[in-house]
This record gives structure tokens, sequence and C-alpha cells, in this order.
């Protein structure tokens, strides 16, 4: 209320209460464009709900680790943060409602946001394939196989992602090129 008292720009109220809740546009609704609604957001909260303590429970568990590497900060853990990590995931087949949600996600109209890898809060994600080279910590249940490693590249200046594209930027050589975009966009 005191900061809307000395706005300084004339408002229509006279109080920040009188001002009421903004209203969504129509185009921003679920389902307006094609989006989610609420079966798909359900399917999406269970893929995040199931995947995201297993994910950092293998990473809690690699935070703790002693392995022969040595960590650039001199200490001997196999991982500091979750972003010095990368996590593939295997589906055997029988993951029936999580596979059908990670193709939802795969197919959103919004992949900028819906991206697994900011809510796993993790460098990079695979999906299937053959395991990394080192994997540090591995778990498998109800049809699901999760896989961490160290992530490769180099940390980010702005977003501490572990990305390969560092240095390529003459402009902003200590980003990696997602952040050159944002930088330069």
């Amino acid at each position: 209320e005191d900061i809307w008292q000395n706005l300084p720009y004339p408002v229509a109220e006279a109080s920040v209460f009188e001002r009421g809740w903004p209203t969504v546009p129509a185009e921003w609704r679920a389902g307006a464009d094609g989006g989610y609604g609420a079966e798909t957001d359900a399917a999406v909260q269970e893929l995040l709900f199931t995947l995201r303590p297993r994910v950092n429970r293998l990473l809690e568990a690699c935070r703790r680790q002693q392995v022969g590497f040595t960590h650039p900060q001199g200490s001997a853990e196999a991982i500091g943060s979750s972003l010095e990590a990368q996590v593939q995931l295997a589906l055997d087949g029988t993951g029936g409602s999580l596979a059908e949600a990670l193709a939802l996600l795969e197919a959103s109209p919004h992949p900028e946001v819906d991206n697994l890898v900011d809510w796993l809060l993790v460098s990079a994600l695979r999906f299937g394939g053959e395991p990394p080279a080192a994997v540090l910590a591995e778990a498998s249940d109800e049809g699901i196989t999760v896989r961490i490693a160290r992530a490769a590249g180099e940390k980010c200046e702005r977003c501490w992602h572990y990305e390969t594209d560092i240095g390529q930027h003459a402009a902003h050589p200590t980003v990696c090129g997602r952040c050159v975009a944002v930088l330069e966009g």
C-alpha cells in the first residue's frame, strides 16, 4: 500500500486493494492453444513427483560418494551440486503413465518452459541408449532406471549449467550458447 501511494505515475484506484486481481488473457488459458488441460497437468505432476525424488536420492548419494576424481575445487567428491550432473533415464516399457507424460512434455507447445532438465535441476538429460562412460550412481525401480554421471563440459558463468560450447562465442566467451541467445536476444 505504501508503494502504491507513492507511485510516480497516476493510477485510477486510490488504494492497491481497490485494484482487484489481474485477469488472465484468453490465449494463456489452459487448452486455448492446444496446451495443457487438467489431465495433462496431472500426468506431468505425477512424472515430476516420481522422477524428482529418485534423481535427488542418487544425486545426494553422489555428493557423499568418494571416488578417484578430483573436483575442480580440490575435494574428492563426485559432484558438488546437481548442476554438475547429467542424468540418463531408461524406461523398460512398463512405465506406462510416465512414458505418456514424457511424450506430453516432448510435444509441449512451450518447450522453453517445459524442460525436464531444468525441473530436475541438472545440466543434461538423456533418454535410453548406452550408459554414460563413468556412471557414478544407478538405481532401477518400477521399470525406470536412473543413472547419474558427471556432466560434460565447463560451467557457464551465467546459468551454472555444464555445457560443451563454452568459449565458442567471441562476444561472450564464458557463457553457453543458450545464455548467448538470451543475452543477444
